[in-house]
């Protein structure tokens, strides 16, 4: 499966996680290289297309990434990518 998301400009990192515990549950794990591409992103026609699937509304949290220890196994993509 392609992910449309992923040929958006300034995509870095757009993941698909399902629970094991209780695979209803799924968490998208995503990462912009500015605030700029992630709103055009949310704005996007397959992004709300996804969100009409959902049972419920998301739950969205944007974080500023906090670099620790070492950088390839500190942070889910390089500053730099």
């Amino acid at each position: 499966m392609h992910s449309p998301t992923h040929r958006e400009p300034g995509c870095i990192l757009d993941a698909l996680d399902q629970g094991v515990d209780d695979p209803t549950r799924v968490m998208f794990i995503e990462r912009w290289s500015s605030r700029e591409a992630l709103d055009a992103h949310q704005a996007s026609p397959h992004n709300a297309a996804v969100d009409e699937l959902l049972a419920a509304a998301p739950d969205v949290s944007i974080y500023d990434a906090v670099l620790l220890g070492e950088p390839a196994k500190g942070a889910l993509a390089t500053a730099n990518a």
